[in-house]
């Protein structure tokens, strides 16, 4: 008896051979109606002419060539089938019912441990697991549920490979409401590996839990705790395997991405000599050296990342002919690139030598960056006509900061004119305020009553401080700081513009993408509430709302008293909170929602006399403060945010190698014009009667 196939292609049984034996070969030669023998050359030279077709056009792809295969002795199909690797052999064994019955035989095993044998290093298949069931968890990229393809993930411990729509089906999250229906001792006898897709839990196989649970139940209590003892140390051997096989399939995965890494490198270096043989050279070296961000923001594709060139194939002639186009045109595509990008390199440059021309000024002209006066910055620099001219012009020339000394020497007449055109700009968005400076000129700038809030809501992000320090910096503002608030001259750069943009960016303190832009006034909005407020207050001490400024009330420093929070007016004996006149405003606002109705008192000269002695200096208070800048950055390129007066000395020291004790204010640092004047706290005390009084001459 001998194993051959039925005529039948669907099964397969064995028979045996006639007696006759087999037929002869020639018997079985199909023979044309002219005699000549199917397949002859004399036959087929016959056939060219009748049909027509030409000597050396393409001849048709014999088929069923290797349907005798399975005829073949088995022992000589064995020792073939042993030489293949695992995925050829799964490949194998779906191809015909007739090898599948031969390779799914049990006589086949040996042939399926030699095919893993020939993977270097591979692990021994879990125990109880088949050969060709082993090689499909290892190596096919279905989905055990549904047959659905591509599935990468393997669940080694569990033995299955299942897509994201079966997770649910097949697995069951051994949680609190496991625990609670099965108890701890039923995890402990169930395979488990770790589900990212079902909240990164561990789970278990249902019909595995099902046949447990089960088995459990038909036992007694002495044979549970044996047959758990049993199962546990069968689920360690599990994942013991598994743990195993993940290791080989990630060193696999690395050994697999250093080879696709290196035959894209050569398939790059092969491209860049192409090119350069037709004469590229110079375009390959200036190729720009760009992360994968800065080139989606400059709209460009890298030279390695390009589709030809990535390709993890050699590169042969025939390939080089398909694609030599393409990277040509590419090519032409980069050397327009980099003119632009040099272009653009070129103006940061001058711009950065304008900037330390305008700070030079600055420095050697400290009225310019004194705290009191509002001058522009250096984005507002950048944009004047007559530097901007400079910068543009279309020569490639490299400039000196000498370049812009003809612009320097007629910037305060252009100073003046956009001084006064931001003022009004600024004044002319309140009638009141409008009414104002028609009154009283540049002077109701620093008018009490000149008081102004900031409507950015992401004006919190520019800086790396509390809540509570922007809150108390840019809640309410008078002069000069609403003219220099941060979010007038700084913004946020957007993500497509974050590598391409031509701004000054700020330093430390500052978060990344803030930029420094010319002065707007969009943000900043009168507060009409804080308006009336002021105007309350300087009607209780006598002081004309037309003339008084917010500096004559800091140097006052007059005490108000909330009757509504005390309760009724002090006398003496009741403890209370006395305010300055800035934080009896914002104490308005929280407590009172900015009702302008509240009734106040004064502070007598005794009792604010005696609050003054028991509080620190107002030095010691405005030196610790974060209200000073450094000079020498001062509208350049990673100009820090505001530090205290130790920090910006230490700052000179390691930045500038400045001698601390030869640093000078004005000149190496200034006070920061946003920064509201240090003044007292809100102080509780216990003051006499208090009287409606005027406050003039005080001081």
């Amino acid at each position: 008896m001998s194993f051959t196939p039925s005529t039948n292609p669907i099964f397969l049984y064995y028979r045996p051979k006639s007696s006759e034996g087999a037929k002869s070969s020639k018997e079985h030669i199909k023979v044309d109606n002219a005699g000549t023998p199917a397949g002859s050359a004399q036959h087929n030279d016959e056939r060219v002419e009748k049909s027509g077709m030409k000597e050396n056009s393409r001849p048709r792809k014999s088929k069923g060539r290797l349907k005798m295969l399975p005829s073949m002795p088995l022992d000589i199909l064995f020792e073939i089938f042993g030489r293949l690797t695992p995925p050829d052999l799964l490949h194998l064994s779906r191809t015909t019912k007739p090898l599948r019955c031969i390779l799914m035989h049990r006589s086949a095993v040996f042939v399926w441990k030699d095919a893993l044998a020939n993977v270097p290093d591979l692990p021994a298949a879990p125990e109880g697991m088949s050969q060709p069931k082993f090689a499909s968890l290892m190596y096919d990229a279905f989905c055990h549920g549904c047959l659905v393809p591509g599935v990468r993930t393997a669940y080694f411990t569990l033995h299955i490979r299942l897509c994201n729509k079966c997770l649910k089906k097949h697995f069951e999250p051994l949680d609190r409401k496991f625990h609670l229906r099965y108890g701890a001792g039923t995890e402990e006898c169930l395979a488990r590996d770790k589900v990212y897709k079902m909240g990164d839990q561990y789970c278990c196989l249902i019909k595995e839990r099902e046949a447990i649970v089960e088995v459990l139940q038909k036992l007694d209590r002495e044979e549970r705790a044996k047959f758990r003892q049993e199962e546990t140390a069968r689920v360690q051997a599990r994942t013991a395997n598994a743990e195993e096989l993940n290791k080989w399939l990630n060193k696999q995965s690395e050994s697999r991405g250093r080879e696709l890494a290196s035959i894209r490198e050569e398939r790059q270096e092969a491209i860049e000599a192409k090119l350069e043989e037709l004469g590229w050279k110079e375009e390959i070296d200036a190729l720009p050296d760009f992360n994968h961000w800065e080139a989606s923001a400059w709209c460009i594709g890298m030279f390695e990342d390009h589709p030809h060139v990535k390709n993890a194939k050699p590169l042969t002639e025939r390939i080089w002919a398909n694609i030599k186009d393409d990277m040509i045109a590419y090519m032409e595509e980069m050397k327009q690139f980099r003119l632009k990008y040099e272009r653009h390199m070129l103006v940061k440059g001058r711009q950065v030598l304008a900037l330390q021309a305008y700070n030079k000024h600055q420095r050697a002209n400290p009225i310019s960056i004194s705290s009191t006066n509002f001058w522009p910055g250096g984005a507002d620099f950048l944009v004047w006509d007559r530097v901007k001219a400079i910068i543009e012009q279309p020569t490639s020339d490299a400039l000196t900061e000498n370049d812009f000394s003809g612009a320097l020497s007629e910037v305060y007449p252009w100073m003046q004119d956009w001084c006064h055109t931001r003022i009004h700009q600024l004044m002319y968005t309140d009638p009141l305020y409008a009414k104002d400076l028609v009154t009283a000129g540049d002077r109701a700038l620093q008018l009490a009553t000149a008081v102004f809030m900031c409507t950015n809501t992401d004006g919190r992000h520019t800086h790396k401080f509390s809540y509570e320090d922007v809150k108390d910096s840019s809640e309410l503002m008078w002069y000069p700081e609403y003219l220099h608030h941060r979010c007038n001259r700084t913004r946020m750069l957007r993500y497509e513009e974050y590598y391409k943009h031509e701004d000054i960016v700020l330093g430390k303190g500052y978060y990344c993408n803030t930029v420094q832009r010319p002065w707007s006034a969009e943000y900043l909005q009168p507060a009409e509430k804080a308006r009336k407020i002021v105007t309350s207050l300087l009607k209780i001490c006598g002081l004309s709302v037309a003339t008084t400024t917010a500096e004559y009330m800091d140097q006052c420093d007059v005490r108000f008293l909330c009757v509504k929070c005390n309760y009724g007016r002090c006398d003496g004996e009741r403890e209370v909170t006395a305010w300055t006149w800035r934080d009896a405003i914002s104490h308005s606002f929280v407590k009172h929602f900015g009702s302008a109705s509240l009734e106040w008192e004064v502070l007598s000269y005794a009792d604010t006399d005696k609050l003054r002695l028991s509080e620190r200096p107002l030095k010691e208070r405005e030196d610790q403060a974060k209200a000073w800048q450094c000079a020498r950055c001062h509208d350049l390129p990673s100009e820090p945010w505001n530090m205290t007066k130790q920090e910006v000395i230490d700052h000179l020291d390691i930045q500038h190698a400045a001698i601390p004790e030869d640093v000078e204010e004005i000149v190496d640092f200034v006070r920061a014009p946003d920064a509201p004047p240090a003044l007292a706290k809100p102080v509780r005390c216990k003051p006499k009667a208090a009287m409606l009084y005027s406050v003039s001459g005080r001081i």
